[in-house]
């Protein structure tokens, strides 16, 4: 491996395809993905937070108040949270045979 590739950072790539093959070359794409992704992500939501809190609240809707469901929206929230997790039972109880 030359110093250019060195100073690239392409020792990982070098030493999964070294190790395991194509499988190590594919395991560093993945690995790559998901640290962009998980990155993208967190910016995504830091914009978002200072979005909300530091200039709408403080600019557009000063005298805003926080969210309160209608008591009527929480009973359907419950029962749409349990079809969601009835399969979800019914698999680990079951094993999801028929």
């Amino acid at each position: 491996m030359s110093d250019a590739d060195v100073s690239a950072g392409l020792v990982l790539p070098y030493a999964a395809v070294a190790l395991l093959g194509s499988g190590g070359a594919v395991c560093t794409l993945l690995i790559v993905f998901m640290a962009v992704t998980s990155a993208s992500s967190s910016e995504y939501i830091a914009v978002s937070s200072i979005w909300t809190y530091d200039i709408y609240q403080t600019y557009v809707n000063p005298s805003g108040t926080y969210y309160k469901p209608h008591p009527s929206l929480q009973s359907k929230k419950l029962t749409l949270y349990s079809f969601w997790k009835t399969p979800h039972l019914y698999v680990s109880l079951y094993g999801g045979g028929l």
